[in-house]
């Protein structure tokens, strides 16, 4: 069974994207937690950046205390989405930093994260 990302991949349009790669609330939940293992490097950055935008003033401090908190928030979010679709989704912020096994490729209870950080 294919990932979402390996049936978008060719995709050219968003529409194509939300057509061939996002077909059940499983597929958003993966697509989204792909999309925030990929913005978490730059997250301290693009908050910086992007200060204007929420309620800080552009000078957070690259730190471990700042992007654990970055980490649970995004965490928690995943998470509250995944509820909305009546999903226990189970995300903890430590599954970030670890890829998922493509769907179909592991057993109901089986632990679908590889634990090998990328």
């Amino acid at each position: 069974m294919q990932t979402v990302d390996e049936r978008m991949k060719d995709c050219k349009t968003v529409a194509e994207r939300i057509q061939h790669g996002v077909k059940t609330p499983g597929d958003y939940m993966e697509y989204l937690t792909c999309r925030a293992k990929e913005w978490i490097p730059d997250s301290l950055a693009d908050i910086n950046r992007n200060y204007h935008m929420n309620n800080c003033d552009g000078n957070i401090e690259n730190n471990q205390l700042n992007q654990d908190l970055i980490d649970a928030a995004i965490t928690a979010f995943i998470n509250h989405v995944g509820a909305s679709f009546c999903m226990d989704y189970g995300i903890y912020a430590d599954d970030l930093k670890y890829k998922r096994k493509p769907l179909g490729s592991y057993k109901f209870g089986e632990d679908p994260w590889i634990r090998e950080k990328p």
